[in-house]
């Protein structure tokens, strides 16, 4: 697949209602996405709110490259738009990129997406390609309600606190250790976009020794998983 997807997540002010459209958080919303949607290299966009914390929005935004994104962001375009927008936000958002192997429109556009982040040390080697390839093909044929899969390496390293070393984090998340100023450190990245007809199909797979089995043996190598669902709009 050319081209490379932006991902970001957005951790919207409790209770700034974006999704309503009458509010004035809508409006900024939509006019951010109407800035997005102007500039070169523009591709495709999704956004959604994550189902496990509503404050929290997710978009996916395709580019010709990271170099089109880039001029974006240092284009005279960016800042005044950036200001108005982060006055919503309760945290910086975050941001990498995803070469995917496959286009995402099948999962993105299913009713709900299962996105899954794995979390590896810098100096990983090893083959998590062909056990994931194993896990999906499970996957494909035993999920009922399976809409889509895609997934790619990200570009950047990212920070994660479940890649410290002295395994303090557990499954942290992105940024400082809770209870720290210390920066949580950066590694490698891989990231899976399921679409599902419903949550319960998903949930319900998961419940399976087909799930089971391919996961204990996924789980082996990375450091760190994260999962959530988002319900993508186009």
């Amino acid at each position: 697949m050319s081209g490379v997807t932006e991902i970001t997540i957005l951790p919207f002010q409790a209770g700034t209602n974006a999704q309503d459209k009458d509010s004035d958080a809508a409006k900024t919303w939509r006019q951010t996405l109407e800035v997005v949607s102007r500039q070169p290299g523009f591709r495709r966009m999704s956004y959604g709110v994550q189902l496990e914390d509503p404050d929290i929005i997710q978009m996916l935004v395709d580019w010709d490259s990271i170099a089109a994104h880039q001029a974006f962001v240092d284009s005279d375009a960016y800042l005044p738009f950036h200001k108005i927008f982060e006055k919503l936000l309760s945290a910086p958002p975050s941001t990498h990129h995803v070469r995917f192997s496959a286009p995402h429109a099948p999962s993105t556009s299913a009713t709900v997406t299962e996105l899954v982040t794995c979390y590896f040390p810098s100096s990983y080697k090893g083959d998590f390609e062909s056990v994931w390839s194993d896990f999906q093909s499970l996957a494909r044929e035993h999920a009922s309600g399976l809409v889509g899969i895609s997934s790619g390496w990200v570009v950047e390293e990212v920070e994660h606190c479940s890649l410290r070393d002295d395994g303090s984090a557990g499954r942290g998340r992105r940024g400082s250790l809770s209870g720290s100023d210390k920066p949580c450190p950066k590694g490698k990245a891989f990231v899976w976009a399921m679409g599902w007809e419903r949550v319960e199909a998903h949930m319900g797979y998961r419940q399976t020794a087909w799930f089971k089995a391919g996961m204990a043996r996924l789980r082996e190598q990375p450091r760190g998983i994260e999962m959530h669902h988002v319900r993508f709009s186009m």
